[in-house]
């Protein structure tokens, strides 16, 4: 399902968002925030959803229903599963190249997030067009290699005890001119699992001259974002903050009534209403 309705058109912003196929929900509330105009305003978007096929035969047709409906499914032919992170990574950065290079900014972001469009538009527009060779995003200096749990990578799959630095995979923002190079130094590159590991850290390290810059207004840490902004208001620093599925709508409307009261312009006029 790669679709190019984006090749001649001038966006602000390409969200690639990391989704699982069974997670319709997710991809209906981010819809609504990102690719509707009204809720953007005055930044335009193009958000697509990257996913494997999936051996259930009701989600699969889920999701071919949903793309022709919306036209923003970016479906590639490995099984949708946490093991194949990498591959829908890997893939939305080369449809990015393929399909969409007018853009100004690319995020690649996971589908639990919430992200303040205009934080981000406000920090990056005026900073992406002069940066080069550069990944942003949070970052994990000399990390430890885990050999038991979630996160587990076994000595046959990686021998070395810590991995290069790399940053998280959940909020990425990549300057363009990377990507094509990314694209094919993963293909040489011995394979692990993890896809931020493999990504920002393998892959990125082999291609030399990338350097990597820590974002401290994302986080994965709902309370520390809460905590942040019953504290300081729409003053708090994050941009972005992994999120219950529950409270992405009204973290959007948390921020409209702020920014109103600031008297700040952009976004919807009142409480964002879902559309079902």
């Amino acid at each position: 399902m790669i679709y190019n309705g984006t090749a001649n058109v001038d966006y602000d912003g390409l969200f690639l968002i990391s989704t699982s196929a069974s997670n319709l929900e997710n991809r209906r509330i981010l819809r609504h925030l990102y690719n509707r105009y009204d809720n953007t305003k005055p930044y335009r978007i193009r958000a697509v959803f990257l996913v494997g096929r999936s051996s259930d035969l009701i989600v699969q047709a889920n999701i071919e229903r949903e793309d022709y409906q919306f036209r923003d499914i970016i479906q590639g032919n490995f099984t949708d599963h946490y093991a194949n992170l990498t591959y829908k990574t890997i893939m939305g950065y080369r449809w990015a190249r393929l399909y969409c290079r007018k853009v100004k900014v690319m995020l690649k972001m996971d589908d639990d997030v919430y992200l303040d469009v205009f934080k981000f538009f406000d920090y990056f527009l005026p900073i992406i067009p002069r940066r080069r060779r550069t990944i942003y995003g949070f970052l994990n200096f000399q990390p430890k290699v885990f050999r038991e749990g979630k996160y587990k990578v076994d000595k046959g799959e990686y021998a070395k005890n810590t991995y290069p630095d790399f940053t998280s995979g959940f909020f990425i923002v990549p300057t363009l001119d990377i990507l094509d190079e990314l694209y094919q130094v993963s293909k040489i590159i011995r394979f692990v699992h993890l896809e931020d590991v493999f990504t920002y850290g393998l892959v990125r390290e082999a291609m030399i001259d990338v350097q990597l810059v820590h974002l401290d207004t994302i986080t994965y840490e709902w309370k520390v974002y809460k905590d942040c902004v019953n504290d300081y208001k729409y003053r708090c620093k994050y941009m972005a903050v992994e999120s219950p599925l529950s409270e992405l709508l009204s973290c959007y409307d948390q921020v409209m009534t702020f920014r109103r009261q600031l008297g700040l312009p952009g976004g919807a006029d009142k409480e964002t209403q879902l559309r079902h």
